[in-house]
């Protein structure tokens, strides 16, 4: 899995006032479209991609998968227990 690969101190030196990448750009981060009172544009747009925020989103879904097939082969363990104890 990438996650190990990942250092997840490494949005310190990604993250400043302006980026390309919508994940690093502060203004764009801390704006809120919804209140007037801390809502910024940003003079440029966010048509980057950053390479270790993708593999970190990718890891994050691996995990959630695995997570997701333990809960269901956890799930398949107690019904067969179950049918086994109906069937007896």
């Amino acid at each position: 899995m990438k996650a190990k690969y990942l250092n997840f101190n490494t949005w310190r030196m990604h993250v400043s006032k302006e980026s390309r990448v919508a994940d690093h750009c502060r203004q764009y981060a801390l704006s809120d479209p919804s209140d007037r009172n801390s809502h910024v544009l940003c003079e440029h747009q966010h048509i980057d991609q950053c390479d270790r925020c993708d593999a970190m989103e990718e890891a994050l879904l691996d995990i959630k998968t695995a997570l997701a097939m333990i809960d269901r082969r956890e799930h398949r363990r107690r019904c067969q227990g179950r049918i086994k104890r109906l069937s007896a």
